[in-house]
C-alpha cells in the first residue's frame, strides 16, 4: 500500500472532489480525464486584445496532437491579467471549441474568494464544460477557508474538479495539505457508491487509498515445470470467480519437501496485471535467478506442486 502523496491526493479530488453524487459526473462529461491536458496559454493580437480565434484554435491544434484536454484560465494563461469579461468570453471560446473534439474542457474558476469563484463557476456551468480547475483562494490562505471554498465549488458543479495547489502570485502561500484533500475525497463517499458500479476499473486507485484492503485468493489449479519452466495448465472458473486474475506462486521440491521460491503477499487490491493465457510469466524470486513459465493449451498430464497457480477473481 503506497503512501498518500500530494499527486494522488490530486488524482483523487479529480476523480472525487464533491458533496454530491458521482452519477451526476459520469452523465455530465464522457471524456477522460487523464493524460495530457496542457495549460492553455493565452493569444493576444498587436494591440493587446485577446485573440479569441487563436484561442479556440489552439483546442484544434490539441486534438491534432493526441492531447486529452486543455485547461484555461490559469497560471500560464495569464490568468492575473485578464478582466472577467475577457475570462467569461474565453471560457465560451474553449468550451465551444472543443466539443467537436476529443479534447475535454478544463476551465479555470478560481478567484481570491469563495464569493467571486462561485460567481465564475455558476456561469462556467452554463457553458456544459467537461470539467473545472481552481486555485485556493489568495484572499483567506487556511485550512478550512480552502475547505469551505473546494467544498462549496463541488456542492454547486456536476462535473468534475482540479484542485491546482499553488496559487499564481503568491509562490509562498499556503498549500492545501493532503488531509484536507483526502478528508473532501471522504466526504463525498455517498454518491461514490454510485459513480463505482459504473466505472469501478477507472477509480480503482481511489478505492484502495480510501479503504486499503487486500485481495483474497483462490487456488484454481497446480501444474509441474519443465527444466525450462515452462507448464501447462487448464483452469475451469466458477461461478463464485467467473472473471479471473490469475497470481502464479512457485515452489521446488528439495529433498522431498516443498520450498517456496516465488510468493509474494500480501496482495493490495490495486494490484492488477490481467495475465493472457499463452504469453511469458516472468516470476521475479528473491536473491534468485527468474522462473519463466509458458502457459499454453494443455497437452500432457501434469504433477502438481510445482507451481500453483492463484486467482483473485473480479476485485
Amino acid at each position: 500500500m503506497p503512501a498518500i502523496s500530494r499527486r494522488n491526493a490530486l488524482t483523487l479530488l479529480a476523480l472525487a472532489p464533491g458533496l454530491h453524487s458521482f452519477r451526476a459526473w459520469a452523465q455530465a462529461s464522457a471524456k477522460p480525464m487523464r493524460g495530457v491536458m496542457p495549460i492553455v496559454v493565452t493569444p493576444y493580437k498587436p494591440d493587446g486584445a485577446v485573440d479569441y480565434d487563436d484561442l479556440a484554435r489552439q483546442m484544434v491544434f490539441y486534438d491534432q496532437c493526441g492531447c486529452t484536454g486543455g485547461a484555461w484560465p490559469q497560471g500560464n494563461g495569464d490568468v492575473l491579467l485578464l478582466s472577467k469579461d475577457e475570462r467569461m468570453r474565453g471560457m465560451k471560446v474553449i468550451a465551444d471549441a472543443c466539443r467537436s473534439t476529443k479534447v475535454a474542457s478544463v476551465l479555470g474558476v478560481q478567484a481570491p474568494t469563495k464569493a467571486e469563484m462561485l460567481d465564475y463557476a455558476r456561469y462556467a456551468e452554463t457553458l456544459q464544460p467537461d470539467a473545472l480547475i481552481a486555485m485556493p483562494p489568495s484572499a483567506e490562505q487556511t485550512e478550512s477557508a480552502y475547505r469551505d471554498y473546494f467544498a462549496a465549488l463541488a456542492t454547486l458543479s456536476k462535473r468534475p474538479i482540479f484542485i491546482q495547489t499553488t496559487i499564481t502570485g503568491a509562490p509562498n502561500a499556503l498549500a492545501p495539505s493532503v488531509e484536507l484533500m483526502v478528508r473532501l475525497a471522504r466526504e463525498s463517499t455517498g454518491g461514490l457508491r454510485d459513480y463505482l458500479v459504473q466505472t469501478s476499473s477507472a477509480v480503482r486507485l481511489l478505492l484502495c487509498l480510501l479503504y486499503p484492503a487486500w485481495i483474497r485468493k483462490h487456488m484454481v489449479g497446480t501444474a509441474a515445470t519443465d527444466a525450462d519452466g515452462h507448464f501447462d495448465a487448464l483452469v475451469f472458473p466458477s461461478s463464485q470467480c467467473a472473471d479471473l486474475n490469475l497470481y502464479f506462486t512457485a515452489s521446488a521440491i528439495y529433498r522431498g519437501a516443498s520450498v517456496p521460491v516465488y510468493d509474494p503477499r500480501p496482495v493490495a487490491d490495486f494490484t492488477y496485471w490481467d495475465y493472457q493465457s499463452g504469453t511469458e510469466v516472468e516470476l521475479i524470486a528473491t536473491g534468485g535467478d527468474p522462473v519463466t513459465a509458458l502457459a499454453s493449451s494443455p497437452t500432457r498430464d501434469v504433477t502438481p506442486g510445482a507451481l500453483r497457480l492463484l486467482a483473485a477473481g473480479s476485485v
